[in-house]
């Protein structure tokens, strides 16, 4: 396990990584907790988590974050679970290994 895996795994929020994509590359434990995703051994992508709702900022954000290189805070609402997250994007062009 890297550096980056085990500090992933100790902290208390959900973790997501991406590539240039939108593929998930790792999912923390609370992350997959907290998204219902116990099983990361099949391809996923970042839109099968986060829906592209027209009505709401969440992916003209995040594309801004990949795009300026730019970090962004959005809030993003699950409705399966009836919940709103605060999620934070940043680009990091090191590969996570």
């Amino acid at each position: 396990m890297s550096f980056l895996d085990a500090f992933a795994e100790a902290i208390n929020d959900g973790f997501v990584a991406v590539d240039s994509n939108w593929q998930v590359t790792f999912l923390n434990r609370q992350a997959r907790l907290m998204l219902r995703q116990p099983d990361t051994s099949q391809p996923l992508s970042l839109q099968d988590l986060i829906a592209d709702d027209p009505k709401t900022s969440t992916w003209r954000e995040l594309r801004r974050a990949l795009d300026q290189q730019v970090t962004v805070e959005v809030d993003v609402f699950y409705p399966a679970f009836f919940s709103w997250h605060e999620v934070r994007a940043f680009p990091w062009t090191a590969a996570w290994a």
